[in-house]
C-alpha cells in the first residue's frame, strides 16, 4: 500500500477527531470518535513494517467505550414519553436539551412543585 494513502487515513483519522470536538450533539461526537477510531486501527496497522499493538489496542478500547455509551443513548432516548404539555415546551422552548435531559429535568420541576404545593415548611411551600 502507498505511503500517501496510510498517511491521508491517518490525517482523516484525526481531522474527524478534531471535528468530533466541534459538534454538539454528543451521539455524534461518540459516532465521529468511533469512525476516526477504525481510520487510526488502519493506519496504526499499516504505518510501520510492524502494526502499532499499543495504539490500536487503545483506540479499541476508546471505540468499545464510545459503542456502549451509543448505545445507552438510544436506550435513553426511545424511553422518553412526554405529555401533550411537555411535547409542547420541548418543540417550541427546549429544543436545544435531549429528550432525556428536558424530561428529567421537568419531572424534577414538578416533584419540586408538588412538594412545596403539600409542605408548608418546604421554601415557598403553603400557598396552594
Amino acid at each position: 500500500m502507498s505511503m500517501t494513502l496510510i498517511h491521508t487515513v491517518g490525517h482523516i483519522s484525526f481531522v474527524l477527531t478534531a471535528f468530533s470536538f466541534y459538534v454538539r450533539d454528543i451521539l455524534m461526537l461518540r459516532a465521529l470518535a468511533i469512525v476516526s477510531g477504525i481510520f487510526g486501527v488502519f493506519y496504526s496497522f499499516n504505518i510501520t513494517v510492524a502494526p502499532l499493538w499499543l495504539t490500536i489496542f487503545w483506540l479499541c478500547v476508546f471505540m468499545s467505550i464510545n459503542g456502549v455509551r451509543i448505545f445507552n443513548i438510544l436506550r435513553e432516548r426511545q424511553g422518553v414519553s412526554f405529555t401533550e404539555e411537555e411535547q409542547e415546551l420541548f418543540g417550541t422552548i427546549f429544543r436545544q436539551f435531549a429528550p432525556v435531559e428536558f424530561h428529567e429535568g421537568h419531572a424534577h420541576r414538578r416533584l419540586e412543585v408538588g412538594t412545596a404545593r403539600r409542605n408548608p415548611g418546604y421554601p415557598g411551600g403553603g400557598n396552594g
